[in-house]
């Protein structure tokens, strides 16, 4: 097995990185020696002044056929407003691209089932972002929560 240092970093595009989650997930990415930008996308009229200032030298794109006709990233972390998360989705993963998709996967069960059959029939890993899980507040509720729980059960 190869080392970590040996290991090429992992090409991601942030679709919607203008927004709040875009941009956090962007420093993130940047800030990761396992990953690699290789381009931000956002169709906001300020987004191309925003990704110079925080992903500078980064290639930015308005839309992902833009993107998908220059790179195909390994993986794709997908922040847009919710109602263009299937649409985006399916879109890279015809590509081949592995996906982050922010939630709610998507506005209705009958497309986010579509959306996750196309990533099984492609080969795609299909993963949705849920990062309140590891807030400090939702941890220290959850023991809590479980305290009370197995006191209960052991009156």
């Amino acid at each position: 097995m190869a080392s970590k240092e040996t290991l090429k970093p992992v090409g991601i595009a942030i679709i919607g990185f203008a927004g709040v989650i875009g941009r956090r997930h962007t420093t993130h990415v940047i800030s990761n020696p396992s990953a690699a930008l290789l381009a931000v996308v956002d169709d906001a009229p300020s987004a191309s002044d925003l990704a110079a200032q925080l992903a500078p030298g980064v290639p930015f794109y308005q839309s992902v056929a833009e993107m998908l006709s220059t790179t195909v990233p390994n993986a794709a972390i997908v922040c847009t407003p919710n109602a263009y998360h299937v649409t985006v989705g399916l879109e890279l993963a015809d590509a081949g691209v592995h996906l982050l998709v922010e939630k709610p996967l998507a506005e209705t069960e009958a497309a986010a089932r579509r959306l996750v059959d196309r990533a099984r029939e492609k080969g795609v890993k299909l993963l949705v972002g849920h990062h309140r899980r590891f807030n400090p507040y939702i941890i220290a509720a959850r023991k809590v929560f479980e305290t009370s729980e197995d006191q209960i059960h052991r009156a």
